[in-house]
């Protein structure tokens, strides 16, 4: 029964986070809308920042887990891979991870700010590390601009999320729309041929056009 009023309040407090964002909600708001009494926020998370703090680590916790992960002992590109997995997974089991994403880029407080950059900035620096690493060890191109790579394969993964809007409003009558997981995928691959190190037989062979240029 506990755990039954534990959720149901995480539950009702992150859908209010997401739509009025967190100075605009009040204890009283979660509370009316979960149909329990006030104190139970204290008694389970301690204050409405703790509860925040809590709906915020549940939207983020599938791309959170992969700090867990030996990210040193895998290839560079799986864990380019893995992260793209996750993030498809964060936004199957969280609708509203995006809003969260927003508020916290375009409407800032304090309160929403700090776990989830805190968090950000963790996964960043594992990506970072890893497409360093390809770097290093030759499967990367040596000129890579890894910090930009980094922020592209974000914007890359998260892109078809974002769209979303927009997509089913212009493309929608026009074309059959990739489902997520082809578009992520597809996009994954993309941005992965495009910073691996180019292999030295690929310039030596001509293209089909130089080929008949030759004649």
């Amino acid at each position: 029964m506990k755990q039954d009023s534990r959720d149901r309040i995480l539950q009702t407090a992150t859908a209010l986070f997401a739509e009025k964002g967190y100075d605009s909600v009040s204890l009283r708001d979660i509370t009316a809308a979960a149909g329990v009494n006030i104190s139970m926020i204290s008694y389970y998370f301690g204050s409405k920042k703790g509860l925040y703090d809590a709906a915020l680590a549940a939207q983020l916790s599938e791309l959170s887990s992969l700090l867990s992960m030996d990210a040193d002992a895998m290839d560079p590109r799986t864990l380019v891979r893995e992260y793209a997995e996750r993030a498809i997974r964060a936004h199957e089991k969280n609708p509203h991870l995006l809003k969260y994403i927003f508020r916290a880029l375009l409407s800032p407080s304090a309160a929403q700010t700090g776990l989830f950059e805190a968090a950000v900035s963790r996964i960043y620096d594992l990506l970072d590390h890893a497409l360093t690493r390809g770097v290093q060890e030759g499967l990367f191109r040596p000129d890579l601009d890894v910090p930009s790579a980094v922020l592209l394969l974000a914007g890359t993964v998260n892109f078809h999320y974002i769209s979303t809007p927009v997509r089913d409003r212009i493309a929608a009558e026009k074309r059959v729309l990739p489902d997520e997981r082809t578009y992520v995928s597809h996009a994954v691959e993309v941005f992965l041929r495009g910073i691996e190190k180019p292999n030295p037989r690929d310039a030596e062979t001509p293209s089909p056009a130089s080929a008949d240029a030759d004649f």
